[in-house]
């Protein structure tokens, strides 16, 4: 066992979270993650080779943020910002990234960019299905934002459905099986009927810290991990 430690720099690190996620792809176990502020790798875990190297340093004039790999493992999300700065959700393949072009992620054809919010960015994400994504925040700048869940085609880059929504902002994230569930460390957790928009239940004291295959995962303050099954409406 080692440990694997990765670094982006020190360029506005407070101003986003630090973009990781895990994907499997073609039986490999991976680690996508940051090196600089506009630099996203993938390091194969077992083997620790990184699949995306590239022959020059191209730079993207974009801060990763957190990321949010698609159901199917297809696609990856994030909700990161450009100057001036400028909120801007962005949709990329995985697998041409990985066999084709490492440079994909940054300017490659499968990249989709919308939802441009000024003063807004790192707010939660979540996948629907491959094709759709949910994204936290209504409004086009920081002074309009108020509570909503935005509903976007990934293909086209079209939105195409909303509902007033959760309040979790950037604080807290979003988790979708059947129904939404949108946890916020100050309002618990609250459901919500992706169709109709209406909020199924509240969950004040249900605060998890994860959410994978139908399970939420909560650590305890003596770093145990307990797994609580998929609260039913």
């Amino acid at each position: 066992e080692g440990v694997l430690r990765f670094q982006r720099g020190g360029y506005h690190l407070r101003h986003c979270s630090f973009p990781a996620a895990l994907i499997s792809n073609r039986n490999r176990l991976c680690l996508v993650h940051a090196t600089d502020w506009n630099m996203l790798q993938v390091t194969d875990l077992k083997t620790l080779e990184v699949l995306t190297e590239r022959a020059d340093y191209q730079r993207l004039d974009y801060f990763h943020c957190r990321l949010v790999p698609s159901p199917e493992q297809s696609r990856l999300a994030e909700n990161g910002w450009m100057w001036h700065p400028l909120g801007t959700v962005r949709t990329w393949y995985i697998d041409p990234w990985l066999s084709e072009n490492p440079y994909e992620s940054d300017d490659g054809e499968s990249v989709k960019e919308f939802c441009h919010r000024e003063y807004v960015w790192d707010t939660p994400l979540v996948w629907l299905n491959d094709q759709r994504l949910a994204g936290w925040g209504g409004g086009g700048d920081d002074k309009s934002l108020f509570p909503a869940i935005r509903i976007f085609d990934v293909s086209s880059g079209r939105e195409v459905d909303w509902f007033p929504g959760p309040e979790v902002d950037n604080q807290g994230w979003l988790a979708f099986h059947e129904v939404l569930y949108a946890v916020s460390p100050l309002g618990g957790t609250t459901i919500w009927d992706i169709k109709t928009g209406a909020m199924l239940c509240r969950l004040e004291d249900f605060q998890p810290t994860a959410f994978h295959q139908g399970r939420f995962l909560t650590v305890t303050a003596d770093g145990a991990v307990e797994t609580i099954i998929q609260p039913r409406v």
